[in-house]
């Protein structure tokens, strides 16, 4: 079972591979729908569908609530789309962290618990699968970011822009 804390067990990859001599074609089909920024096709399972729900009626909340804090028409943003029992309150939360990587880790948090509650009394089953393979892509993600990657990005972008001539 993972938990939040978690090490990753094994890549995304490695699981779909344990997976495909495992589980029909069509199953091995379906989880490889199972993509943790909702872009998967969920055509074929209510799982993969509500998890792109999910994630994209986030994104339009946080899309909307920056473009307001920035003083832009936050319409385009809202689509009819809130299915998110308390966004307002998780939006509130992620825009109020005192920084980036906290804002990041509560994120983590609010979808982490929401595959949670996909996988509550499943237990050997394709939504088990697809849940656990969602969250081994969440872990990956999570464990990939950190303070030393961070300052090393940060200082690529920065001499970039230093090594750029602007000319105004």
């Amino acid at each position: 079972m993972l938990k939040k804390e978690s090490e990753v067990p094994f890549s995304s990859k490695e699981f779909i591979s344990l997976c495909s001599s495992k589980i029909s074609d069509k199953d091995l089909e379906i989880l490889h729908e199972a993509v943790f920024d909702g872009s998967g096709n969920a055509d074929n399972h209510k799982v993969i569908e509500l998890w792109n729900n999910f994630v994209v009626a986030l994104h339009i909340d946080l899309a909307s609530s920056r473009a307001e804090k920035m003083g832009i028409d936050s319409d385009e943003y809202s689509v009819s789309f809130r299915q998110i029992p308390g966004s307002v309150d998780i939006v509130k939360q992620l825009m109020q962290a005192s920084n980036p990587l906290e804002a990041e880790n509560l994120l983590f948090s609010v979808k982490w618990d929401f595959i949670e509650e996909l996988c509550t009394n499943h237990f050997f089953d394709l939504v088990m699968l697809i849940t656990y393979y969602l969250k081994i892509q969440l872990l990956e993600r999570h464990t990939a970011q950190n303070k030393e990657q961070g300052l090393e990005a940060f200082k690529h972008i920065f001499s970039n822009i230093q090594a750029t001539d602007y000319k105004i």
